[in-house]
């Protein structure tokens, strides 16, 4: 019973590993590299694709037409009537009574035009504002863009850095496999005790679950990878990459001098700086006079049956100009202004709130990149190492020199190792992303490798 449960447990152990190898191998069939799912992300984002939509909303608002600057016609057309019965005078009693209807009506057709010709410079501040909207728009979706790339440039990378683990993974999984078949050999042959043999089989089985699991989390981040790709769930998609590369030469200073100028979000706050001083001119417009012109060409008319049709007929052309000031009203101008200079206050204070976090986002995100940059020197010489005892200890233990625990040992002492150097690559890396996020530069993930 002992002997068929070791050999199913191995046959599991190994029909997993025949399995996964089979489902990356009809992943293989379609290979995404990070250009291809970035661009892939930008085009069919709902995000992305919404915040373009408001962005070509604002272009449209940024007309001379929408603030007052051209006139406006309108056209018109009307007919009112009335119609009156009443007793003919000279008939005034009994059946000799006279009834005679009375019919009136008016008529009329026209154009008009009304021209705002001065309003306190308010057409000018709303079509600055709705200009430095339509930036603020523009900006938006840039910035929507840049947040994509960074995220999706992250997961991407995160899958990258699990198929090297896997990679270590089944490198162990053969490790544990090859002191299984030497325990049992030398048990066979008397050199070995049954104890070191179950233990083999033990770290074996532990080993293969501990594969399959992983393999269920790439599973499980791929997924969320083809959600940011628009991918159909059941299609297979294989990560191009298997190597981990990071920019190792990032200097602070030039970071610094990049975020100031280049931060997405710092702009739109610099443009809503903008757009409160374009509406506390429009509110202080309202201290000066208005100027408008109205001109119209119309048709009226007027017609009478009394007996006999009368028709009056009037065809002309009429124009003039309105000068109108606000005289008191209620102290309210005064209170909008008050607003206004507030809303401006606040919109600085948010500026300068933004810019110190972008500046302390800035300083944790190249702390953590210099910190795993550093590490990286470190643990790449310990896993050098690890992988030296592990050749070692497996050749004394082929000759018994050592222990079945003891190599046990050594091989969670490199797999640890090579986990601390995949680690560092990926902290690095995530920290470089969103450094280039910071700094407007995220469209060199969307280039060429």
């Amino acid at each position: 019973m002992l002997f068929f449960k070791k050999h199913f447990l191995l046959s599991l152990a190994l029909l997993t590993g025949a399995v996964l190898h089979a489902q990356k191998t009809k992943e293989a069939k379609e290979v995404f590299d990070l250009q291809r799912c970035v661009e892939q992300a930008i085009e069919r984002n709902f995000d992305v694709k919404i915040s373009r939509n408001r962005a070509d909303a604002a272009a449209n608002n940024a007309s001379p037409g929408n603030a007052g600057y051209l006139p406006t016609v309108d056209g018109n057309a009307g007919y009112s009537g009335t119609f009156n019965n009443f007793q003919n005078t000279y008939s005034r009693t009994g059946a000799d009574a006279k009834y005679d209807n009375n019919h009136t009506g008016s008529y009329n057709l026209g154009v008009g035009l009304t021209w705002k010709i001065f309003d306190g410079f308010n057409m000018s501040a709303t079509l600055s504002r709705y200009k430095d909207l339509q930036q603020i728009g523009e900006l938006s979706t840039k910035l929507s863009v840049e947040q994509l790339v960074a995220e999706v440039t992250a997961m991407y990378y995160d899958v990258v850095q699990r198929k090297i683990r896997m990679k270590n993974l089944r490198q162990s999984l053969d490790l544990s496999r090859f002191r299984l078949r030497i325990a049992q050999e030398q048990f066979y042959y008397g050199s070995r005790s049954r104890i070191e043999v179950l233990q083999a089989e033990a770290d074996f089985n532990a080993d293969s679950s501990t594969y399959a699991t992983y393999a269920e989390g790439i599973k499980q981040l791929k997924i969320r990878l083809k959600e940011k790709l628009q991918v159909p769930f059941n299609q297979a998609i294989y990560v191009q990459d298997t190597m981990l590369t990071v920019q190792r030469n990032l200097e602070l200073a030039t970071l610094e001098q990049l975020a100031t100028l280049n931060n997405t979000s710092l702009k739109i706050y610099d443009k809503n700086r903008d757009v409160s001083a374009q509406e506390r001119k429009q509110v202080e417009a309202g201290r000066y006079p208005y100027l408008n012109f109205n001109a119209g060409y119309g048709y009226s008319g007027n017609s009478y049956s009394t007996g006999s049709n009368t028709r009056y007929e009037n065809l002309g052309f009429n124009y003039g100009l309105t000068l109108g000031i606000k005289i008191y009203d209620g102290s309210n101008q005064r209170r909008m202004e008050r607003n206004a200079v507030l809303e401006q206050k606040n919109r600085e204070l948010e500026y300068e709130h933004q810019q110190l976090q972008v500046q302390t986002d800035l300083q944790q995100l190249y702390s953590n990149y210099l910190h795993y940059i550093n590490l990286l020197q470190l643990e790449q010489h310990n896993k050098d190492l690890a992988e030296q005892k592990v050749d070692l200890a497996m050749e004394q233990y082929k000759h018994g020199q050592l222990t079945s625990i003891g190599l046990r040992e050594f091989q969670r002492t490199l797999l640890d190792a090579q986990d601390r150097v995949v680690n560092a690559l990926y902290q690095t890396k995530y920290a470089e992303i969103y450094l280039m996020q910071l700094c407007g530069m995220s469209q060199i993930y969307m280039e060429p490798s």
